[in-house]
């Protein structure tokens, strides 16, 4: 009877820490993944590898080329017989927007900044076009979050967009933190409404934006188009412009554009940009086997894409996210605690990881959902929480 006490006070002695443990850990490790990033502290790292591998398998793969949006390049080859490359002739652009509105596209943008002269020539003769063109245009433009730009820069920019009589728009992308981002980083988010006058809508919205049938998305994630297998098109029709001797920008530009194209080109929504090796070059979850980088203007199409649509991935509430991790991180301590004498907390983690992993690609397939990486954060956090804190407790208690 007494050696009944004994075991029955002893057990009870040893489950207690283990519990008051379990629970401290968990809110432990949901505070650092739910308050800490408040603080500027991101797990972007575990949850930038995820969403990429999850957009590249799983993303909606069109089953034939968008008929509502189309992609013009200027690249190395066309420009090669002009003298330079950037900026992008003002005269090739002024011939190139008249060849256009000849095809009566939905609305132009040009995805290029005007920060600077050129040739005095060329320069009228891109305005002229700019004034004199019926279609709708947008004009990309810079704005002062861009650092080091000298004041003159941004003055010419306001002058020559005002002068074009044009609407214009900023052409940043954006970090998980809202902090533009550059050619050497993924993009993965859409850039939100500017904080700085007077270009306050982001290129992608004004062009989406141009007949009031865009819909707005609940946040700033990229919902990515994969191009048909069966066809093996892109996306979006995409048009380069072939190599042309220098225009001077009043000709009727069918050096630039070949009057057989234009048919396809009536009633989209036309982006125009460069496609050069040195600039405006980015990696994308879709690129995250290959690493080949692709041209701004077609994530910008990417984004006016999905602002037609409506499509919006959907993310977790802070209040679930923070139930879920505490939960994962409970179960994790747990079972690392009870299968560590077994040695097998290891083989535990490794099936839970993989289960995560399932059910976040279930998730996005069936309800664009977002699960986040740091759900295994938290996951893999409590299995070693319950390995290693289960020898201090054992020599406390």
């Amino acid at each position: 009877m007494q050696m009944k006490t004994t075991s029955s006070s002893s057990s009870g002695a040893w489950l207690g820490p283990m519990r008051i443990a379990m629970l401290l850990w968990a809110a432990l490790v949901t505070a650092g993944i739910v308050l800490l990033p408040r603080a500027g502290f991101e797990l972007e790292g575990a949850n930038a590898w995820i969403k990429d591998w999850r957009a590249y398998l799983f993303s909606e793969r069109v089953a034939g080329q968008r008929d509502d949006i189309a992609i013009i390049l200027i690249t190395e080859d066309s420009v090669a017989d002009y003298p330079y490359r950037s900026p992008v002739d003002r005269g090739l652009q002024a011939e190139l927007i008249r060849a256009l509105d000849s095809a009566k596209p939905a609305i132009i943008g040009l995805d290029f900044i005007y920060d600077r002269p050129s040739y005095p020539d060329k320069d009228a003769a891109l305005l002229a076009a700019l004034k004199s063109t019926a279609t709708p245009i947008v004009l990309g433009a810079i704005d002062r979050r861009l650092r080091r730009v000298d004041e003159a820069a941004f003055a010419y920019q306001d002058k020559f967009i005002a002068d074009s009589g044009r609407q214009a728009a900023h052409l940043f992308f954006e970090g998980a933190d809202n902090a533009i981002v550059f050619t050497d980083e993924a993009i993965r988010y859409a850039a939100s409404t500017s904080p700085v006058a007077p270009y306050r809508k982001s290129f992608a919205e004004a062009l989406a934006s141009h007949d009031g049938k865009a819909a707005k998305i609940a946040n700033r994630n990229i919902d990515w188009l994969k191009p048909p297998l069966a066809t093996g098109e892109g996306v979006f029709l995409t048009l380069e412009v072939p190599r042309h001797k220098p225009v001077s920008g009043a000709g009727n530009g069918d050096d630039v554009l070949p009057p057989s194209w234009r048919r396809a080109l009536a009633g989209k929504i036309v982006l125009v940009g460069g496609a050069f090796v040195d600039r405006d070059q980015h990696l994308t979850p879709l690129s995250i086997l290959t690493r080949e980088r692709v041209p701004g203007v077609t994530i910008h199409a990417q984004i006016v894409a999905q602002l037609r649509d409506g499509r919006t991935l959907v993310e977790l509430p802070t209040t679930v996210l923070a139930g879920l991790v505490f939960l994962l991180a409970a179960l994790g301590f747990f079972l690392g605690w009870h299968y560590r004498m077994f040695r097998s907390d290891v083989l535990v983690a490794i099936v839970g990881t993989l289960a995560l992993i399932a059910a976040g690609a279930f998730a996005f397939v069936a309800a664009k959902l977002l699960v986040p990486g740091s759900l295994l954060v938290a996951w893999v956090a409590g299995i070693s929480g319950g390995h290693f804190v289960k020898p201090l407790i054992a020599r406390r208690f």
